[in-house]
């Protein structure tokens, strides 16, 4: 049975009575189950609770240039790449492969493709991580908000990219992000997409010039045909 977990300082409105406690498939938990101390409860936990492992927007462009800062301190891009070759030049790229290519010889790692989808994460990579940059990962905990010095989860992925942990796939057959605009007429496609089901996972983006209240209520619709009855934990 898969087990959701809600992160809340109190029960989630969503919750039923029969369903806030015993057995059930979606269980409250606290948010310090996921750091060692309390001086690591920051306001941005959507980042501090993925670096952390709890058993044991002016900034972000320096959030991600410090990523890739401590990669390059651990791994050579060449080397690495010579390691797990079939993994970085594969066709499943398309074209992107020959970027790889063209860039394989550079020592230092300066960029990779965020897919705005959900990614997995192995404790045991992020352990690992702990162990060779507990101070800059410490410190990430520690800030309420946002700093120029934090790293962020994507340093986790980094990390297995880096290492060669991955699995080359397509771009679009894990999910695709749906950027929105204007309005119904203008989105035919990303509601063809949940009422066929045809990506495993889609992220909607929303944008300035959207048509709000009318994309809202197709969007509703499109996961009513898909999903018309209320999930066991809904009220």
């Amino acid at each position: 049975m898969l087990t959701t977990k809600v992160v809340s300082n109190k029960k989630p409105p969503l919750l039923s009575d029969s369903e806030s406690g015993g057995s059930t498939s979606l269980r409250p938990v606290k948010r310090e189950l996921f750091f060692a101390g309390e001086d690591c409860l920051p306001t941005d936990f959507a980042i501090a609770s993925t670096l952390s492992v709890a058993d044991k927007k002016d900034t972000v462009q320096y959030v991600k240039f410090n990523n890739i800062v401590i990669l390059n301190t651990h791994f050579d891009k060449k080397e690495q790449m010579k390691k797990n070759l079939d993994k970085w030049i594969n066709l499943e790229y398309g074209w992107n492969s020959l970027r790889n290519l063209i860039f394989m010889g550079e020592h230092h790692f300066k960029a990779f493709a965020n897919n705005h989808l959900a990614f997995s994460y192995l404790k045991t990579e992020i352990e690992d991580l702990w162990n060779v940059e507990f101070e800059e990962l410490d410190n990430t905990c520690k800030h309420r908000f946002r700093s120029r010095d934090d790293v962020n989860q994507w340093l986790i992925r980094y990390w297995h990219l880096a290492k060669g942990k991955f699995v080359p796939i397509g771009r679009y057959k894990k999910g695709k992000v749906y950027e929105i605009y204007n309005g119904v007429e203008q989105n035919q496609e990303l509601f063809k997409i949940i009422e066929d089901q045809a990506m495993p996972m889609i992220c909607i983006n929303d944008n300035e010039n959207v048509d709000f209240e009318p994309m809202k209520e197709r969007i509703k619709q499109a996961f009513d045909k898909i999903l018309p009855e209320k999930s066991s934990f809904e009220k």
